[in-house]
This record gives structure tokens, C-alpha cells and sequence, in this order.
């Protein structure tokens, strides 16, 4: 591999370029840095279509959340495009019922013109308990999910449910692959984490402590750190 492999970044629900702000500035020595806009896309098939039209032939990929789905979904569509793949507090399952339940719960309350609401409620699911009143993060997040809109929730929230399992395919993932997450995740259960990375043929798990599921902006310098090995491996 050679550093001028570039590198996507696929955000997560209600994210924007922010949300790896951290991540872009430690690798924009190594590589060619683009953050990935899927806003404007109505499932992750289609999220993973718009960014491969758009991408160089071959590049790193990276994708926190909702941007692990799609990255999951860019495998299963060009996986000899992928020179090394890097998920950041995501999973390879379909939503369960519970999930989904939720997150119709969620679309009702911005449907009734209550979005900040729903970002609380959802923040609450993100965020470890020593840190649901951080106002760097929950600032931080709302920004985001202010720029994203209720619009763009609704879509983004109806792709989630509607995406496909993965779970069987991670041993068809032939590139090296990271797997990264908050040890104090409340919406990612660990053991969750540790089944996606033990399914893939050639990948890790790093777990980051006292971390919730906003690793790339609650511990940024670790997240970043992880990232410039994983590109340099």
C-alpha cells in the first residue's frame, strides 16, 4: 500500500463533517481525506451506490455508526475496491423489534414538530451516564443534527431499519479491517463488537474505556491515534 491510497469517512445518523473533525486533521498528513455525504439518500444500498460513483478506484474506507452499515454495504457491492476497512461503533445485525420500536418512536416525535426532542431522547441512548450532560458533546451533536433536519432523520432513520444483515457476510470481507469501539457503549453492546470483529477473517478489536458511542468526538486523539496505524499497517 502506498499513503496516496485515500481515505473515506462515512458519518453517522445526524452527523456531518464534524463528527471526524479530530480524525481528518491527524490523517490529513498520510492521505487525501473526503468525508462522505449521504444526505441526500434514502437507504443504505443507495448511501453505498452515491459513494462508490464518487470515490477513486481504490481507497481506505472508514464508517462510525450508521457509516458502518454503509461501509458494510460497500463490501457486499465492490469489496475489491476496499484497500482496508475500519468500523467504529456499529454492528453487522438487522435492527431487533426493540430497535426499530424506538426508533418509530423517535420519527413520531420530529413528525410532531418536537426534533430537538428526539435528538435528546436519542442522545440519551449515545451518550455513557458520566457524560449526558456534557455540553461540549450535546452542543457538538445538536449542531450536527440541526444541519441534518428532521428531513434528513426521517430518511436516515428509515434506511437504518430497512437495511440488510451483514452478519453472515463479514467472513467475505477480504481487506484488513479495524474494529473500534466505546467499552461504555449503551446503544453497542460489547459482545456485539467482539462478534462482528471475530466474524471478519483479518480484522481487531480495539475497545476504548470509559468511552461511550460518540468514540470520534468523546475520545478523539485515541480514535485518531488507532486510525493512523490502521492506515499505516
Amino acid at each position: 500500500m502506498t499513503k496516496q491510497i485515500p481515505i473515506i469517512l462515512v458519518p453517522g445518523l445526524l452527523c456531518d463533517e464534524r463528527v471526524f473533525k479530530a480524525q481528518t486533521e491527524a490523517l490529513a498528513d498520510l492521505a487525501s481525506v473526503r468525508i462522505a455525504d449521504t444526505t441526500g439518500c434514502d437507504s443504505i444500498e443507495a448511501m453505498a451506490a452515491a459513494i462508490l460513483e464518487d470515490a477513486p478506484e481504490k481507497f481506505a474506507l472508514c464508517g462510525f455508526s450508521m457509516g458502518g452499515y454503509v461501509c458494510q454495504e460497500i463490501l457486499r457491492q465492490a469489496p475489491e475496491r476496499v484497500d482496508r476497512l475500519a468500523l467504529i461503533s456499529t454492528n453487522a445485525r438487522a435492527d431487533s423489534d426493540e430497535a426499530r420500536a424506538f426508533r418509530k418512536e423517535l420519527l413520531s416525535i420530529s413528525s410532531e414538530g418536537h426534533f430537538e426532542e428526539a435528538v435528546d431522547r436519542l442522545l440519551q441512548h449515545l451518550l455513557p451516564a458520566a457524560r449526558q450532560d456534557d455540553p461540549e458533546l450535546t452542543t457538538l451533536f445538536h449542531l450536527m443534527a440541526d444541519r441534518i433536519g428532521p428531513a434528513g432523520f426521517e430518511r436516515q432513520q428509515r434506511a437504518i431499519m430497512e437495511r440488510p444483515d451483514h452478519l453472515k457476510e463479514l467472513s467475505e470481507i477480504p481487506c484488513r479491517t479495524w474494529v473500534l469501539c466505546g467499552h461504555d457503549d449503551p446503544l453497542m453492546a460489547h459482545a456485539t463488537q467482539l462478534e462482528m470483529a471475530t466474524g471478519i477473517p483479518t480484522s481487531m478489536l480495539a475497545s476504548l474505556p470509559n468511552c461511550g458511542h460518540l468514540a470520534t468526538i468523546e475520545k478523539p486523539n485515541e480514535v485518531s491515534g488507532y486510525l493512523r496505524r490502521w492506515y499505516l499497517a
